[in-house]
């Protein structure tokens, strides 16, 4: 679920920018970011993805205001990229520039003079690792940077499939590895029926590299199966290569009885 600024907190920052030198360009007053997981296998974590949405109120300051946008996605295709606004904000992506990472810019216009969302989705892959023997799926370093109005609110939101509620290092369970302290967790991994959502938000982001989320978690998996190793592989292929050779030196000793 959208978490959505008051009724109150809303007009009040209307006002402000219909207010002559209140802002000298279109403002962003929240921002909120939801990551979805997909599990095809949530035992080993193969074939993840990330389906990630990031929402931002804007306020243009003047009915026709257009401002131009850029942001920058991780490990995503150009064809898992939208962007669009609602009836209140127009959103013309003008130019995606692919590379490592990826840049998006658009056109971004108040249509109405009224305030509204713009909705930002992408989609990458995501991999697991296997440590201790097990299938651990581990983000480090989550949030983005940017992207609202110095003071104002930031939340972010995870959906992960299935239940992984309890904390541990065992199969089905997680860690919350690492957070930034000035964020309030308002959801701790909490499982709704349907997934596990995590939920953080700062109430006054700044974008000064002290106030990220800097969010790292884990979910364990099952048992990885061992793979041989060479040096058994190695073993295996002497004992083959020795019994060939004693098959056939009693194979040739049998033929040379026979002719005798």
């Amino acid at each position: 679920m959208h978490r959505f600024l008051s009724c109150s907190l809303r007009v009040a920052f209307l006002l402000a920018a219909l207010v002559p030198g209140a802002s000298s360009a279109m403002s962003i007053i929240e921002r909120y970011d939801r990551s979805t997981m997909i599990f095809p296998d949530s035992e080993t974590f193969a074939g993840a993805l990330q389906q990630s949405e990031m929402r931002q109120f804007n306020v243009p300051i003047a009915l026709g205001e257009t401002v131009t946008r850029n942001h920058t996605l991780n490990g995503v295709t150009v064809g898992d990229i939208t962007w669009v606004g609602d009836s209140n904000i127009g959103v013309t992506i003008t130019e995606i520039v692919a590379g490592s990472p990826t840049t998006v810019r658009a056109r971004v216009t108040g249509t109405t003079g009224a305030a509204g969302y713009t909705t930002l989705v992408s989609q990458r892959e995501r991999t697991s690792i296997i440590e201790n023997g097990i299938h651990v799926f581990r983000r480090t370093g989550i949030g983005g940077f940017g992207g609202v109005t110095a003071g104002n609110p930031y939340i972010y939101e995870i959906l992960l499939p299935g239940d992984w509620s309890e904390v541990g290092t065992t199969t089905g369970r997680h860690t919350l590895d690492a957070i930034n302290p000035l964020w309030s967790i308002e959801r701790n991994f909490v499982y709704d029926g349907s997934n596990t959502v995590f939920r953080a938000r700062i109430a006054s982001y700044v974008n000064d590299g002290q106030h990220d989320l800097d969010l790292s978690y884990s979910l364990y998996g099952v048992a990885a199966v061992p793979e041989p190793s060479a040096a058994v592989l190695m073993l295996l292929g002497c004992g083959f290569l020795a019994s060939t050779l004693v098959r056939r030196s009693g194979q040739r000793k049998s033929s040379a009885h026979l002719r005798a």
